[in-house]
């Protein structure tokens, strides 16, 4: 595991939304956004609700990889890691859990009913700035 540079975390908490790929068990690669958040300087999370390849993916291989960026400033980074999945009753769920309905749903209602939580240990840390042609970062 490797810590993430602070620019990242402060782009993750401001931006929230990044691309994440994963690659299904018949090879079948997948992209899609989550609102990202992060537990320490190791580790993003996110509360996954509807993506039921996503999590099949993961399942399968959870080699995934980040994308976050600026368009307006043009930077951003690419994260790789291991995923996991954490359930009901898990410390991490319920955290996680716990910041996603206050951001979202502060009066309780409109919760969704079924969630996953993800985590990402970031294994290598990547510039997506141009000027960097892709630099490791950590």
């Amino acid at each position: 595991m490797v810590k993430m540079p602070e620019e990242l975390l402060k782009m993750v908490k401001e931006k929230h939304i990044a691309a994440l790929a994963t690659v299904g068990p018949d090879g079948v690669p997948n992209v899609s956004p989550k609102g990202f958040t992060y537990l320490d300087e190791e580790t993003l999370a996110y509360v996954d609700i509807y993506s039921a390849r996503t999590l099949e993916n993961i399942r399968a291989n959870p080699k995934v990889a980040i994308a976050i960026w600026d368009s307006r400033t043009v930077t951003g980074f690419q994260v790789k890691g291991t995923a996991s999945i954490h359930g009901p009753g898990d410390p991490v769920y319920e955290e996680i859990v716990a910041r996603y309905i206050r951001a979202h749903h502060p009066d309780g209602r409109g919760v969704p009913e079924r969630m996953f939580v993800v985590t990402i240990r970031a294994e290598e840390v990547y510039s997506l700035r141009p000027a960097d042609r892709g630099k490791r970062l950590a």
